[in-house]
């Protein structure tokens, strides 16, 4: 992808890499690194020196690599910048920091940003950035670091032609913290936990009641609702997580009428790349009616789910199906095999199927086994294999807050996540 500067100019390579900018370590050029291009000069020229790959570390971290080489913050950050080396170690891992709507890179010394530096003759790009600069220090990137999609009966394909199965993590309270807080700082930190433990997609709820669900609530009819729904989308995909967003969740409280879908379709249309949008959960108890949803001109769209373990609604038009499965342990685990062939051969529904609500994992679990990281690693090898995605359903992703480090619920989460890389366990 290409990477655009404050400035509004392409971050360039030069020579394509492999360029010391640091004096200390011999013969060096403050050019390294530049953002000096513009889109007349990608087009006449050629954009070799402009593509980046932004590589997701495991550690929550990013690196820039140009071809074979990494962007280097020598020192770790506060001076030069290098495009030399083929090591992905500490100096060559950045924080990626929302600013506005781009993004920041901070540096591993945890107070240096990649700037580019405007205030010289030449607009190189060095470490010597700090938060205070704001908007200065931001990048934005000219496509999404999300993979298109494409169904394959019931498989997710990606533009190679390889299979995908998305990992993804029960996110119901984003919306509300995007509305509550628009600068996304209350969602970095969950962002950078996904990152870190692995998760691909989100399931966010677009409604809430908190009588229903003892703890929030949630309705279109707030200031600002569909303003934050985009930004959020937005926020997901530059982020490189799915939205699975529930348009209709406690309506049987809420009682939005069909423009609510509608609407919600027009926000989530031009991020419909990265968004699967889901007409409800539970559709019997929730209070809307799946099959009267209109087709919303999506590329991936469901009718919603049904409770548990009970015949998804027909697609009719959909592009994917829901399953809201059986949560008694052993069964539960017996049907994560058993419910995607059933799906597809008995009632003959033929697209690419999510679980989006299996047993709740972790603390204060759906029943004690599921406190065990080695039961959630067989359900979640089971949907990995069998299914176009599943969802991890835990406590503090319903509440909205990061897991707790070593806790049981963390501990699932790696398996869980460790299932999906196909990682086996003793």
């Amino acid at each position: 992808m290409h990477i655009i500067a404050s400035n509004g100019r392409y971050l360039t390579a030069e020579s394509g890499g492999g360029l010391n900018g640091d004096p200390a370590r011999g013969p060096a050029r403050d050019d390294a690194l530049v953002a000096d291009r513009t889109a007349e000069d990608l087009a006449a020229l050629g954009d070799a020196w402009q593509q980046f790959t932004i590589v997701d570390n495991p550690d929550g971290t990013v690196a820039l690599q140009i071809g074979s080489w990494y962007v280097t913050a020598e020192r770790g950050g506060g001076t030069h910048v290098s495009t030399d080396r083929h090591v992905n170690e500490a100096w060559q891992r950045f924080a990626a920091i929302e600013i506005g709507d781009g993004i920041a890179f901070r540096c591993s010394d945890g107070a240096h940003y990649l700037r580019v530096r405007t205030d010289l003759g030449r607009p190189v790009v060095d470490a010597s950035g700090t938060a205070d600069m704001g908007a200065a220090i931001a990048f934005t990137t000219d496509a999404l670091p999300i993979a298109p999609l494409r169904a394959d009966g019931v498989t997710l394909r990606d533009a190679s032609g390889s299979r995908v199965s998305l990992c993804g993590y029960d996110m119901f309270t984003a919306l509300r913290m995007e509305i509550d807080d628009p600068s996304g700082a209350r969602l970095q930190p969950l962002l950078e936990e996904s990152r870190t433990f692995g998760f691909k997609l989100w399931r966010v709820f677009g409604q809430a009641s908190r009588t229903e669900n003892g703890y929030y609530d949630l309705r279109p009819t707030e200031p600002g609702y569909y303003e934050a729904l985009g930004r959020l989308a937005k926020r997901l995909t530059a982020n490189g997580i799915y939205l699975l967003h529930v348009c209709y969740a406690d309506n049987q409280v809420i009682k939005s009428g069909r423009d609510h879908w509608t609407r919600t379709a027009d926000v989530l249309r031009p991020y419909q790349e990265g968004v699967f949008l889901s007409g409800g959960n539970e559709w019997q108890k929730n209070g809307f009616d799946p099959a009267g949803l209109p087709n919303p001109n999506l590329k991936w769209w469901s009718r919603g789910s049904s409770i548990g373990d009970t015949k998804p609604p027909t697609p009719n038009g959909a592009t994917f199906v829901e399953f809201h499965p059986r949560r008694d342990y052993p069964k539960a685990l017996d049907d994560t095999v058993a419910s995607a062939t059933y799906i597809q051969y008995t009632y003959g529904f033929n697209q690419p199927l999510i679980i989006d609500e299996p047993p709740r994992m972790g603390e204060d679990g759906s029943a004690a086994v599921y406190a065990d990281p080695g039961i959630c690693w067989q359900f979640a090898r089971h949907y990995a294999s069998q299914c176009a995605g599943a969802v991890f359903h835990a406590r503090p992703g319903q509440r909205g807050v990061p897991m707790t480090p070593g806790s049981a619920t963390a501990q699932c989460a790696q398996m869980w996540v460790a299932a999906w890389d196909g990682v086996a366990i003793a």
